[in-house]
């Protein structure tokens, strides 16, 4: 049974450049977009979830479940996953090698990066105004999540991983 390491967190705030450090360590990288609609999402989740926990590869997910909790009710109106899913999801990391980070830097460290992605878009203002609505979600969710917060700004892959180490984040 290899890890199994989840990075959550708005776009811009780091976790494909860190999920690329762990893949140069020997992580097998998943990245989960939106989910097909109309399945069971607690079911797709927790299935995605169980592969990784039987693989004997470490394994390290650019987003899951919880991205869904924070993108669902704003681009699609609606949190599938609601109390049940996340319930389920918590009683899963506590009893399993699940280490779950949320990547938060700074406001205007993650309104630099994100510019840099819109520069092209022509839905500057109000993709900003969903960052900050995303951003402000993760930090409303974190106290009911084990997880713990990486900045890129002050830790590394290897705090990441001296984390996971010393199961700090594991039940």
């Amino acid at each position: 049974m290899g890890k199994v390491i989840i990075l959550e967190g708005p776009d811009g705030g780091g976790k494909t450049t860190l999920a690329n450090e762990l893949v140069k360590r020997g992580f097998h990288y998943r990245h989960e977009g939106p989910p097909p609609e109309g399945v069971d999402l607690i079911a797709y989740y927790l299935k995605i979830l169980n592969d990784s926990i039987e693989s004997p590869q470490d394994t390290v997910h650019d987003r899951l479940w919880l991205g869904e909790m924070v993108y669902g009710p704003i681009f699609r109106g609606v949190d599938r996953l609601g109390k049940e899913g996340l319930e389920k999801f918590i009683e899963i990391h506590n009893s399993n090698p699940i280490y779950q980070f949320i990547c938060m830097p700074s406001r205007d460290a993650l309104k630099k990066n994100y510019a840099i992605k819109m520069l092209d878009s022509s839905d500057y203002v109000k993709g900003f105004d969903n960052l900050w609505r995303i951003y402000d979600k993760y930090w409303e969710l974190m106290p009911y999540v084990p997880c713990s917060v990486f900045n890129y700004m002050d830790h590394k892959v290897e705090w990441l991983l001296n984390e996971v180490e010393k199961g700090a984040l594991n039940g």
